[in-house]
């Protein structure tokens, strides 16, 4: 009855990563989901944790932003993440050694109440000159920092040339970099007014076949219907952006409902890249409880490198082309590219905003778009002991106080209002006070 990470959360209505549960209980042992079913809990468990009893809230799984960067080891690509509810975050290029640090403080037994649980890709498929040294120069010129600072930052990054440099990449990065999937770029340019060098289609195979004989998932980046498309045919398991420079059309949709493919549409992303996001952006940061929970507050810088070629490139045709995917059946990830850089999406927040985005902009339904970011991404990246509030899995929860599904479905509405958030079951630092002296029956 001590052990502060046994508990038993009762008449909450949970989401449990594929369905609703209109009244039910969670039952928590050791940080671990033990039993999950409607109704009140049985006499047989109650004598072996605490109860406690939230009538009228929810409960669903602890939230999964598939796609970050937390450049230069920022920390708040773990602590901030967590304090927003989300409990895994998806670093998709950054540095080994600061992935290394990241995910040694994450996997502290200590720290379960301090930072989220960090994934990786180690260093992704890079070709001289190409995405993302554009970015990371205007990301780092925003940081006060130099070009000889970007030069000495980016030293260790490989450059792929041919096919044959597949394998000893990826081998580099699932056996050396702790990599649990692939990510690769395929970034034309002509969506954000620049003319890069392009991978060859021969590499692009290469590295998708390399990483599945590793038996990890490859994921690409592209912002153009022409570099999608080279992706898709050359087999990769999903995009980590969805294209801004075309409206739908029957090829792409097929092709990705071929290929089995997955798409991270990063709605807030683009819209940063086009300068079409400032709106909502600050009327999340105005929230409450974002103003409490955030680490430090920014205002609204854009990517802006996509501006210049409206309206060719538009978030109206990100929207879209989620919608139409969406349509399709094609699984649709949530993930925001945070960098912590204080250009594009907020850690933490902007998974909330991407939420919003995928449900009010893209029309996924409410549940949908929660399985965007607990159980799908759990599936496409093979994450099998999370995403869902199931016997087995790691107690990732979070606790909100309404009814999730109404709450979401109001577009008047911003910000989860979160009660708590649980990650292997330890209450995270700041909802302390709150589980400290929360109901109990």
């Amino acid at each position: 009855m001590s052990n502060r990470n046994t508990f038993i959360l009762e008449n909450v209505r949970i989401f449990t990563g594929d369905e609703f549960i209109d009244n039910g209980y969670v039952y928590v042992k050791d940080g671990t989901i033990e039993e999950v079913k409607a109704g009140s809990s049985p006499d047989r468990i109650q004598l072996h944790a605490p109860i406690r009893s939230y009538s009228g809230y929810s409960v669903i799984p602890g939230l999964i932003d598939s796609h970050i960067h937390a450049l230069s080891g920022n920390m708040a690509s773990i602590e901030q993440s967590l304090r927003f509810g989300v409990t895994t975050v998806c670093d998709m290029h950054n540095n080994p050694d600061d992935n290394e640090r990241l995910k040694k403080l994450a996997a502290g037994p200590e720290y379960k109440s301090l930072y989220a649980d960090f994934k990786c890709a180690g260093l992704g498929a890079l070709i001289p000159g190409g995405w993302p040294i554009p970015v990371i120069k205007k990301k780092f010129s925003h940081s006060g920092k130099s070009d000889s600072d970007l030069a000495e930052y980016t030293a260790s990054w490989p450059n792929l040339s041919v096919p044959e440099d597949a394998v000893p990449f990826v081998e580099q990065q699932v056996k050396q970099n702790g990599a649990s999937y692939i990510k690769m770029f395929h970034e034309v340019g002509d969506t954000v007014g620049m003319n890069l060098p392009l991978p060859s289609p021969d590499l692009q195979k290469a590295v998708v076949d390399a990483a599945h004989q590793l038996g990890v998932v490859a994921v690409g980046h592209a912002l153009s219907y022409q570099g999608t498309m080279v992706l898709l045919r050359a087999g990769v398991d999903g995009l980590t952006h969805i294209f801004c420079d075309e409206p739908p059309s029957d090829d792409y949709i097929a092709l990705m409902k071929e290929t089995g493919a997955h798409c991270n549409p990063t709605l807030g992303l683009v819209a940063s890249q086009t300068d079409e996001g400032r709106e909502l952006f600050e009327w999340f940061m105005e929230d409450p409880l974002s103003e409490r929970l955030l680490m430090s507050r920014a205002a609204y810088r854009p990517h802006g490198l996509a501006s210049s070629q409206k309206p060719k490139s538009s978030i109206k045709h990100a929207r879209a082309n989620t919608r139409a995917l969406y349509k399709a059946g094609v699984p649709i990830l949530a993930g925001t590219d945070a960098s912590g850089t204080g250009v594009g999406l907020p850690y933490g927040l902007g998974l909330h905003m991407e939420l919003y985005a995928l449900i009010h902009h893209a029309g996924l339904s409410v549940a949908d778009a929660l399985r965007s970011a607990t159980s799908i991404p759990a599936d496409r990246f093979k994450f099998h002991d999370r995403g869902r509030i199931e016997k087995g899995k790691k107690a990732d929860l979070v606790l909100i106080k309404t009814d999730v599904a109404e709450f979401l479905e109001d577009r008047q509405n911003r910000l989860m209002p979160l009660a708590a958030v649980f990650r292997n079951g330890t209450v995270a630092a700041p909802y302390e006070r709150f589980w400290n002296w929360g109901t109990r029956t």
